[in-house]
């Protein structure tokens, strides 16, 4: 599938992460800017000319973690009166119903267990920019 149109933000501090993930990323030709923590994808946020359509944001990171930046961010999307939210995946090694909860509490809308793996990130990809199926819209006849 060709996401190109998507462009993604990836906080996570774990520089192997940040490759996995940006690999997985391309292979749906999706570019993708990485930061470091949840102060910096604030920054990102705030000072991008271009508006991000996914972040996918570590919930446990130093400087910031990604909860409160999530919390930030939704904060600034209210304040800008934004029509269409970013859509916010957690990303965490823990896969306990605490983090999920406290991951929708915060705003995210979905929560993706590391590491990450390229079949779920198909599916939420799918999910969230849902394709138009080019062939629906043709009639096919049999050769």
């Amino acid at each position: 599938e060709d996401f190109a149109e998507v462009k993604a933000l990836i906080a996570e501090n774990n520089a192997v992460n940040q490759m996995v993930i940006t690999g997985i990323l391309k292979r749906f030709k999706i570019k993708s800017v990485v930061v470091e923590n949840g102060e910096e994808a604030v920054e990102q946020i705030n000072s991008s000319k271009e508006a991000f359509d996914l972040i996918l944001i570590d919930c446990e990171m130093p400087a910031m973690d990604g909860w409160e930046a999530t919390e930030k961010i939704r904060e600034i999307e209210k304040r800008n009166r934004t029509i269409n939210p970013v859509k916010i995946v957690a990303l965490s090694a823990h896969v306990i119903r605490e983090q999920r909860n406290r991951a929708i509490e915060s705003g995210m809308g979905k929560f993706v267990p590391k590491p990450v793996d390229i079949e779920f990130v198909e599916e939420l990809l799918l999910e969230y920019f849902p394709r138009q199926d080019a062939d629906s819209a043709v009639v096919k006849t049999p050769h």
